[in-house]
């Protein structure tokens, strides 16, 4: 009973801090689908956690087929991600500079929700002994996946820059999910709200940056057009 209680505890809290997430997004009629099937999806894949996990890591457990995953799985990691945005801010074009500022913001927001998660709910990972969470602290840390919020992130923030390549980024993102699971690193609603996590975060970023409009004012002077510039 009391885990059940549990159990229905992290739904609700999930629901309202993804809930809250969502509506500080400027939502177009796609992303208010989104969250709502999201969270009704959660509590199915939450109760079959450990089967999707031990099927799909079985699938993937000879030796080629690890490698595979853990070639996908770098592409979550932290040093990679510092490493390509600083390739990007590094660029000579101007508007590719704005991008990896602008997924820069995206992926350290995605970062810090995901860690208050991880911190607050303590889950154990899929590899370890014990199973279920166990409150805040630092040694559970499944719940969500930072590998897929952080590339949910940037396929968001870069998929809103270069949109012919939106599909691309997203496909990255989601192969780096299915690595983590497949991998034992974490479960499927870890890395499903580690998606919604990271998807939220580029879209605020992305809003954020357009809600700044630039006015042009042509007006007349003693010496012939003035110009005013005005950004809000």
């Amino acid at each position: 009973m009391l885990k059940f209680l549990f159990k229905l505890m992290v739904f609700v809290l999930v629901g309202a801090i993804l809930g809250f997430y969502g509506q500080q997004v400027t939502a177009n009629s796609k992303d208010n689908l989104l969250l709502p099937l999201s969270l009704f999806a959660l509590p199915v894949i939450f109760s079959q956690d450990e089967k999707i996990t031990s099927d799909l890591s079985s699938e993937f457990s000879s030796g080629s087929g690890r490698k595979l995953m853990e070639i996908l799985s770098f592409f979550g990691d932290g040093g990679f991600h510092i490493f390509l945005l600083g390739s990007l801010y590094f660029h000579p074009d101007t508007y590719t500079r704005e991008t990896a500022r602008l997924a820069f913001k995206s992926w350290v927001r995605a970062g810090i929700y995901t860690g208050i998660l991880k911190f607050s709910f303590g889950r154990a990972r899929p590899d370890q002994d014990r199973k279920g969470f166990f409150g805040p602290g630092f040694k559970y840390d499944s719940f969500p996946s930072g590998h897929t919020s952080a590339a949910f992130s940037l396929a968001t923030a870069l998929g809103g820059r270069y949109r012919e390549m939106k599909g691309f980024f997203y496909t990255v993102a989601t192969l780096v999910g299915l690595s983590r699971v497949a991998l034992r690193r974490h479960y499927p609603s870890d890395v499903l709200v580690g998606a919604l996590i990271g998807y939220f975060a580029g879209k605020q970023i992305l809003n954020e940056s357009n809600s700044k409009r630039s006015d042009f004012t042509i007006f007349p002077t003693s010496r012939g057009l003035g110009v005013c510039l005005s950004i809000r």
